[in-house]
C-alpha cells in the first residue's frame, strides 16, 4: 500500500469526519475498517446534539446562543472536558452542522410535539435530554437541540451514507475487511505503524506519513472489558456493533496512551413515551423514589442500575393509567416499541386497592412504598424537584405498579483514551503525547464521557473527528509535531 498522509482506524461517524477534514485540507487518506462502514452511527437515530443557534432551531421559533448552551452542557456534562474545550464545542455547533449538511446530510426544523426519547415520524428537531427538567431549566432556559437528519425510521444510516460517500468522492481509500490486531512503534519515534489482517490469511504492516487516527467505537461489545470496567451494566444489551469491543482503546493503551472513565456507561430507560408516564412516581425495591421522572433516559437508567440493583417501577392511579393508554396510539409508531409498552401497562401490571396491596404483588417494600407516597403528599413541591406541571397526586386507589427493569435494555460505554482537549493526540500518563497516535469518538476521552442525552455522542464524534484530522493536517512537512 502506498504510505498515505493519515490512516484512520473505522469508518463509523467519527472516523469518516477525521478523514474528510484530512484530505480536505490537502492530505491522501487510507480508512482501514473491520467491517463494511458505518460503526454504531448508523444503526443508531442519527441524531445530533448541535445547537446554538442553528437555523433549523431559528425556523421551528427558538432562538439559542453558545452560552445557552454550554450553560445547559456545563451542568450536564458534569466536567469530563475542560471549561475551554466545551465551550469551543458550543462555539462550533452551528458550523458542524452546518458542515454536515455541505456534505449532503439533510435536517429541517420541524420541531416534535411530544416528551419523547426520539422524534415521532415527520419530526426532526426536539428536546433530546434534560433540557425541560427543573434542575436544568434553572440554569438556561430550555431550548431543543436534537437534530434529526431527515428521511424515514431511525435516521443514523442517512448520516454515514451521506458521509462515507462524500469521502469516497473525494479520494479517500477505504480498505473494508481489515481488521487492526496491533501497533508497533516506529524505529524513528516518528508515528507508530499499523499491523492489520486483511480478507484471508496473513498480516499486513501499514505506515502513514503524518498520523493515525483511532476511531473504532467502545467496548461494549466486550464482555470481559464490561465485567472488569462496568459489571452492573452486564444484563443489558449492547448498542451498536459486534466489533465495539474496544480495539482502538487497547491499541491506544499498548502505545503507552492512558485511560480514564472506563467504568462510565450510558444506559437507558426511558419513562416516555407516552408522554403522560412522567406524572408517575419511579421507585426502586426499597419503595423509595428514584429520581426527577422528568430526566433523560440515560440519567434515569444510571441512578436505576446503580443505585437500585437494576430495578424500578412506576406507580400510578387508575386516573393516570386512564390518560397514559390511549398515548400508546398516538404518540407511538405501530411496531415493537408500542407491544412492548403495551405489554408492560397490561400483562406485567401489578396492582392493588391499597399501597401495600401493590407494593407486594411487585415485590418491593410496602412500608417504603407508603412512606415514600406520604412524603410526596404532605410537601408542597415535588421532593425530587419534579416541575408541578407533571404532579400527579395518587391519594386513593386501586393503584399499579409499571416495571421498568434495567435487564434487556441497551447500553454502551463512554471513557477510553485521554487526549490532548487542543489536537485530541493520544496522552500518556505523565502527560506527554504518543507521537502521530490520535483518537476520536468513543475511544477518546470527550464531552460525554460522564453523562449521555441522545446525540452528545455523535456529535462529539464530529467534534473530535475534525479537530484529529485537522491537527494532523499541521504535522504534514513539520516533523512529528511533538
Amino acid at each position: 500500500m502506498t504510505e498515505p498522509d493519515l490512516i484512520v482506524l473505522g469508518l463509523g461517524l467519527a472516523g469518516v469526519c477525521a478523514a474528510l477534514e484530512a484530505v480536505e485540507s490537502g492530505l491522501s487518506v487510507t480508512v482501514v475498517e473491520a467491517l463494511d462502514g458505518g460503526g454504531a452511527g448508523a444503526d443508531s437515530g442519527g441524531q445530533l446534539y448541535l445547537g446554538g443557534g442553528t437555523r433549523h432551531q431559528a425556523e421551528a421559533g427558538f432562538a439559542d446562543t453558545p452560552e445557552g448552551m454550554y450553560a445547559y452542557l456545563e451542568r450536564e456534562t458534569r466536567g469530563a472536558v475542560s471549561p475551554e474545550t466545551l465551550r469551543r464545542f458550543c462555539e462550533t455547533s452551528v458550523a458542524n452542522l452546518e458542515w454536515l449538511e455541505a456534505h449532503g446530510v439533510p435536517f429541517d426544523g420541524t420541531l416534535c410535539p411530544v416528551k419523547t426519547s426520539y422524534p415521532v415520524p415527520g419530526t426532526h428537531l426536539h428536546y433530546s435530554g434534560n433540557e425541560q427538567a427543573s434542575a436544568f431549566a434553572e440554569v438556561t432556559p430550555p431550548v431543543p437541540r436534537s437534530h434529526r437528519p431527515v428521511g424515514e425510521g431511525m435516521t443514523g444510516y442517512v448520516l454515514l451514507e451521506r458521509l462515507i460517500a462524500a469521502a469516497e468522492e473525494r479520494g479517500v481509500r477505504i480498505l473494508r475487511r481489515h481488521r487492526a490486531v496491533g501497533l508497533e512503534p516506529d524505529p524513528a519515534g516518528g508515528v507508530p505503524r499499523l499491523r492489520v489482517e486483511p480478507p484471508g490469511a496473513g498480516q499486513a504492516t501499514f505506515a502513514a506519513r503524518a498520523g493515525i487516527v483511532l476511531a473504532t467505537g467502545g467496548f461494549q461489545f466486550s464482555r470481559e472489558l464490561v465485567t472488569r470496567h462496568a459489571p452492573a451494566y452486564l444484563p443489558g444489551n449492547p448498542q451498536g456493533v459486534p466489533t465495539n469491543t474496544g480495539t482502538g482503546i487497547a491499541l491506544g493503551i499498548a502505545a503507552g496512551g492512558d485511560v480514564a472513565h472506563l467504568s462510565s456507561t450510558a444506559a437507558w430507560i426511558f419513562v416516555t413515551p407516552p408522554t403522560s408516564m412522567v406524572r408517575g412516581l419511579l421507585v426502586g425495591p426499597s419503595g423509595r423514589r428514584v429520581c426527577d421522572e422528568t430526566l433523560y433516559g440515560a440519567t434515569i437508567g444510571r441512578h436505576v442500575v446503580e443505585e437500585h440493583a437494576g430495578l424500578s417501577w412506576l406507580l400510578v392511579d387508575d386516573p393516570l393509567l386512564a390518560r397514559i393508554r390511549p398515548e400508546v396510539e398516538t404518540e407511538l409508531p405501530p411496531g415493537q416499541m408500542a407491544d412492548w409498552v403495551r405489554t408492560r401497562l397490561n400483562d406485567d401490571l401489578r396492582s392493588g386497592d391499597t399501597l401495600a396491596e401493590a407494593a407486594t404483588a411487585a415485590g418491593i417494600d410496602p412500608e417504603g412504598l407508603q412512606a415514600t407516597v406520604a412524603e410526596y403528599l404532605a410537601a408542597d413541591t415535588d421532593p425530587l424537584g419534579k416541575a408541578a406541571e407533571f404532579a400527579c397526586r395518587p391519594a386513593t386507589g386501586p393503584y399499579h405498579l409499571v416495571p421498568f427493569p434495567y435487564a434487556g435494555m441497551n447500553f454502551m460505554t463512554l471513557g477510553g483514551l485521554v487526549v490532548d482537549e487542543e489536537t485530541g493526540e493520544v496522552v500518556r500518563p505523565d502527560g506527554s503525547r504518543v507521537a502521530g497516535l490520535y483518537a476520536a469518538g468513543r475511544d477518546a476521552v470527550g464531552v460525554c464521557s460522564l453523562s449521555y442525552v441522545s446525540g452528545l455522542s455523535l456529535a462529539d464524534c464530529v467534534f473530535s473527528g475534525r479537530r484529529a484530522g485537522s491537527h494532523v493536517a499541521t504535522r504534514v512537512g513539520v516533523g512529528t509535531g511533538a
